[in-house]
């Protein structure tokens, strides 16, 4: 039902469902997930989310210390938003970042293409 295609260093999932499926489908699995929604666009076929990398923390440093020390913007997360455009039969989800744009940082390729590989693996 979904497999994931690279374009290039980005990873785009492609579901083998039509727009409305596959729009619900993908809303669900980011509720499941954990991400905040924070808006979407149905027409545009946007979501806008935020989305907490675990992986930027210092896992040296505990959660007492985080926050005292005002590292909180590591729990507030990053803005993005994920894509959902029909072709007919297929369906094509892509993450952008905060302004629409492909990510084009190592940082920001690496943030979407884990977020494709959380959608896809809970679309299996």
């Amino acid at each position: 039902r979904t497999k994931v295609v690279s374009q290039g260093e980005l990873s785009q999932l492609q579901i083998n469902e039509g727009f409305d499926r596959a729009w619900r489908e993908v809303g669900l699995v980011l509720d499941r997930v954990g991400f905040t929604v924070e808006d979407r666009d149905r027409s545009k076929g946007i979501y806008f989310v935020r989305y907490v990398d675990l992986d930027r923390r210092d896992p040296r440093q505990g959660a007492i210390s985080r926050f005292f020390s005002g590292a909180r913007k590591d729990l507030m997360g990053q803005r993005y938003q994920i894509t959902v455009i029909g072709a007919g039969a297929d369906t094509t989800v892509a993450v952008r970042d905060a302004s629409g744009t492909p990510p084009a940082t190592p940082e920001t390729i690496r943030v979407a293409n884990r977020i494709i590989a959380l959608l896809h693996q809970e679309m299996k």
